[in-house]
């Protein structure tokens, strides 16, 4: 089972995301949980230390002491599997934030399709068969290339 643990400085942000992920895990089956979920940084370090933490989900402003960059680069120090997805409004942190072996970059707001695409791809990875995947029905829908047995089209004039 993956853990998840998710930090945002704005609880409303913080229970929406954490819902979405749920709903995500619950539809593809995934064996994951939302271990942990805060707005505070020090709880959050304190749990990292003590519980084995798959994927680390960080808002990049926290308005705290330390910015997600620097809580990813302390944890990165002890734990070198942990993935770490990124989430900002500030879409100038990008380049920095994949210093830290950075999955991926969420610009907020965080739609369900954004993030479940980033779920599917975190689970393929860690499974060791990444897939590619194509985006249908104005991007609503997703399906594994592999999985497409044709392709046809019609022209209607």
């Amino acid at each position: 089972m993956l853990n998840f643990v998710i930090c945002d400085d704005n609880l409303n942000i913080l229970d929406k995301f954490s819902k979405i992920l749920e709903s995500i895990f619950i539809k593809h089956n995934y064996d994951a949980q939302i271990g942990f979920k805060t707005d505070n940084v020090d709880e959050l370090l304190d749990y990292v230390d003590d519980n084995k933490t798959d994927v680390l989900i960080l808002d990049i402003n926290l308005k705290s002491d330390k910015s997600g960059l620097e809580i990813a680069s302390l944890v990165r120090k002890k734990y070198k599997d942990t993935y770490f997805i990124f989430t900002t409004a500030h879409l100038e942190y990008a380049m920095m934030a994949y210093r830290f072996k950075t999955f991926d970059y969420l610009a907020k707001p965080i739609t369900y399709e954004r993030l479940e695409e980033t779920i599917i791809r975190l689970f393929d990875d860690v499974n060791g068969c990444p897939k590619k995947y194509i985006k249908i029905d104005n991007k609503k829908t997703i399906i594994a290339e592999d999985e497409i047995l044709y392709i046809s089209t019609s022209s209607c004039k």
